[in-house]
């Protein structure tokens, strides 16, 4: 018995030293357990199961461990990612790493890596601005001239119930429209810092064209830039649909706020619909006018600057053209210095009807600070009140019938005029 067990120790000693010859294993005092590989393997160290598959495997070659199991951390526990300021070399995707310059979290997907993001926010990003390069879910490349592909494919990855679109600052080139479907929202970092313009084979209407009567839609804090083009800045068919309903809400329709235009052929073309809001917004500088709206119905268009609309080559400029509407509110907008060359009006409306224009400047217009044309059955009961037509070159308010040549033949029930200044006219 005593030979047998004599034999037993010797087999495990002559196996300890045999390991111990290739690698070192010890025990810490504390029971922390160290194994030190005389060469590195890809499999250094292995767990099995009972089956002989692999639960864990250290690769010494590579620093990489690889585990084959589910992950269990317990109530007040906590995985850390430590990461650094630059991201590891030769990703593969679904990879994971904290970036401590940026205080953001990164899986690398898609050929890149991503930010960690909420599922309904996309965020677009341009290569020109390293500092946000890694923070977008879509990035433009530097250069391009076709961005509005990579916004449409984050506008397409929201779900079906909408979400956000969010274009961090850069200058983003297209060469066709930006199309908004109904409850997305497309929102810049400023008007100065996000900026979209046409390429020089621009092919579209605009710039920015949400869907035919697209609701719950909103643009912000951008800049379009029509690069002197003829292409509109926003080109919208029956925004917030059709018909609208009395006394509807403006955030059922279209929302355009915080936007700066320039330099486009209109800043912003409507037909039809209703209940959109455009407000806190400039148009400024195109060849034709800054808002134009062909039959829309319950519009708010409040606290906008258009100025310096219209020029050479272009009969008429305006700061806004109404036509064939009904119950819009025109309110505290500055609609003036507008086709100083030619025939510049700061408002023009034909055949609206139950319209209210209250507190706008219609200044230093080249021909009239407003102008209103109709029929009498087609114009009824618009108020105008508290509004300012200073120093244009012709007429401050200019209210006709249907000639170009009758400036006393008011419809009796065409305006109701309330409040108005006019001077140095």
């Amino acid at each position: 018995m005593f030979s047998k067990l004599i034999l037993v120790v010797q087999r495990i000693y002559w196996t300890l030293e045999t390991v111990q010859e290739q690698n070192v294993a010890s025990i810490g005092s504390t029971g922390n357990a160290t194994f030190e590989a005389s060469t590195n393997s890809s499999t250094a160290f292995q767990v099995e199961n009972s089956s002989g598959s692999s639960l864990l495997t250290v690769n010494t070659s590579s620093s990489n461990v690889t585990v084959n199991a589910n992950e269990l951390i317990t109530a007040g526990n906590s995985l850390t990612v430590t990461g650094s300021n630059a991201f590891p070399g030769s990703p593969t995707a679904g990879e994971i790493y904290y970036r401590t310059d940026l205080n953001e979290l990164f899986v690398y997907e898609n050929g890149q890596w991503q930010a960690d993001t909420q599922a309904q926010t996309e965020i677009v990003t341009s290569a020109q601005y390293s500092s946000n390069y890694y923070r977008g879910n879509f990035v433009v490349p530097s250069g391009s001239t076709t961005a509005q592909t990579q916004i449409n494919n984050a506008i397409a990855a929201l779900p079906a119930v909408g979400g956000v679109v969010y274009l961090a600052e850069g200058t983003y080139t297209v060469s066709g429209s930006i199309n908004i479907p109904s409850n997305v929202s497309l929102i810049g970092s400023g008007s100065g810092a996000t900026i979209i313009m046409p390429s020089g084979s621009f092919s579209g209407n605009g710039l920015i064209v949400p869907s035919t009567s697209a609701t719950n839609v909103q643009i912000s804090n951008l800049g379009l830039n029509g690069n002197s083009t003829s292409v509109y800045g926003m080109y919208m068919i029956t925004p917030g649909g059709s018909p609208p309903g009395y006394g509807a809400d403006t955030s059922s329709g279209v929302q355009v706020m915080y936007v700066a235009e320039t330099g486009g052929y209109y800043g912003i073309y409507m037909s039809g619909g209703g209940n959109n809001l455009i407000t806190q917004s400039s148009f400024d500088s195109n060849t034709g006018g800054g808002i134009y709206s062909s039959g829309g119905e319950y519009n708010t268009i409040s606290n906008n600057t258009d100025q310096n609309n219209g020029h050479s080559g272009y009969t008429y400029g305006y700061g806004i053209e109404l036509y064939d509407g009904s119950h819009n509110k025109i309110e505290g907008n500055a609609f003036d210095w507008n086709n100083l060359s030619n025939y510049g009006m700061g408002l023009w409306m034909d055949d609206e009807t139950e319209d209210v224009i209250s507190g706008n400047d219609l200044s230093h217009n080249n021909w009239a600070g407003l102008y209103g044309l109709g029929s009498t059955t087609a114009a009824a009961d618009n108020v105008i009140t508290g509004n300012t037509a200073d120093s244009s070159s012709d007429e401050g308010i200019d209210l006709e019938t249907g000639s170009y040549d009758t400036y006393q033949g008011i419809p009796q029930k065409m305006m109701t005029i309330v409040e108005l200044e006019v001077l140095a006219v």
